[in-house]
């Protein structure tokens, strides 16, 4: 058989060697591309898993449950003029729960001024550090119970500011709520 454009020629074989078919570098590209979907693959799945435990996160602490929270405060505030905030904490688990704490940062406090706080925390609070007021409650919540917090307040500054509280059980897992509030000028 002569060698043409349909028949390439072959390599004759010598002590035990076989060339590779030539199919091989077809191989290597055909692996490379099976591992690149492998890894993307990999990665939605990953990306998936974290989505799952972000969700999951609202509910539950990488430790334990969390409370819910209900907080109403106005859209927009006077500078001066006194306002109430209030805060909702409840319990939707199926076993009781203990409302530790309420966690307020120090610079909530360069912007307003506590007036008061119904009910009155424990008599040792504020505790203050870490950036943080701490007011201790310690109530147990039975589920489906809820405990009902006001705060009378007063903004200092005028602007667009965000209040932001933590609400914890007695194991540290907390549940964080946020809300935009504009400060008019004094009239």
């Amino acid at each position: 058989m002569t060698d043409s454009i349909l028949h390439p020629p072959r390599e004759p074989v010598f002590a035990g060697y076989i060339p590779p078919p030539a199919s091989a570098p077809r191989r290597f590209f055909l692996w490379i591309g099976l591992a690149a979907f492998c890894g993307f693959l990999a990665g939605i799945g990953s990306v998936l898993l974290v989505s799952l435990f972000a969700m999951g996160f609202f509910e539950e602490s990488a430790w334990g449950p969390v409370l819910s929270v209900e907080f109403d405060v106005p859209r927009a505030v006077t500078v001066d003029e006194p306002f109430l905030l209030n805060i909702v904490i409840g319990n939707p688990h199926s076993q009781t729960l203990q409302f530790s704490d309420l966690d307020i940062p120090d610079r909530f406090f360069e912007i307003f001024d506590l007036d008061s706080i119904a009910p009155l925390p424990s008599a040792d609070s504020p505790i203050g550090g870490f950036g943080t007021q701490t007011y201790y409650y310690e109530r147990d919540l039975d589920p489906g119970a809820s405990y009902a917090i006001e705060l009378k307040l007063a903004a200092t500054q005028a602007g667009n500011h965000v209040i932001e509280f933590d609400i914890c059980t007695s194991n540290q897992d907390c549940a964080r709520i946020a809300r935009a509030i504009g400060v008019r000028p004094p009239n």
